[in-house]
């Protein structure tokens, strides 16, 4: 399983989103983790044009006071979702990783803040 994480700094650019669509297709990746997505509410049609296909699956977790919003989002033929949770600037997601025989497999994405003040606040 490829797993690929990335800080954005915000995706709302299209020159932001096709680099990290590029990402994808060039690394042919089953994961990817993006930090400060700066999105909210993201829809299939968005999430599909980041991947490449309809073939994907993905957890959002919303800013905390504009900061740390995550997007981890994976291919549905590598891994199935059982389970997950969404922190403060963390979001864990538990499931089965396909292509070995269905081992279990939990990943973190995690937003850590760049200032004691911004820690503080999240």
């Amino acid at each position: 399983m490829k797993i690929i994480s990335i800080n954005v700094i915000g995706m709302g650019g299209s020159v932001k989103r096709q680099y990290i669509k590029d990402i994808i297709w060039k690394e042919q990746v089953d994961m990817v983790c993006i930090q400060e997505t700066k999105s909210r509410n993201l829809e299939l049609a968005l999430i599909s044009s980041l991947w490449g296909s309809n073939d994907v699956g993905w957890v959002e977790n919303e800013a905390h006071q504009n900061v740390g919003s995550l997007l981890t989002m994976w291919c549905c033929n590598s891994f199935e979702l059982t389970s997950f949770i969404n922190g403060a600037n963390y979001s864990i997601v538990e499931g089965l990783w396909k292509e070995r025989g269905r081992k279990p497999i939990i990943v973190v994405n995690v937003y850590g803040c760049r200032t004691l003040c911004e820690k503080s606040k999240a």
